[in-house]
């Protein structure tokens, strides 16, 4: 089974992204998940960064996010919730 979400949450508040998210999570299915919230993306098994259509970055959000030179460090450090997304892509809880 195959789920699309194509951004799927971008017209919601943070709790009501984070209630959907949990929702995705608990599936049991491949979830190609297109979204421009990095909190959205950050526990995804797997993340791809796009610049001008081009790959600029593939793999786990934690991986990508030890490494400083990544583009997906970049946007996770210029979001200014960085802490946040590091612990999101190691598995844990939403924070505020």
């Amino acid at each position: 089974n195959l789920l699309v979400c194509d951004e799927a949450t971008a017209s919601v508040d943070r709790r009501a992204d984070e209630a959907i998210q949990r929702v995705v999570r608990g599936l049991k299915c491949t979830v190609l998940c297109v979204a421009h919230r990095l909190r959205t993306v950050a526990g995804f098994d797997r993340v791809v960064v796009l610049d001008r259509g081009a790959v600029a970055a593939f793999g786990p959000p934690g991986d990508l996010l030890r490494d400083e030179a990544s583009p997906f460090f970049d946007l996770c450090h210029a979001s200014g919730e960085l802490d946040v997304l590091r612990r999101l892509a190691a598995g844990g809880p939403h924070a505020d």
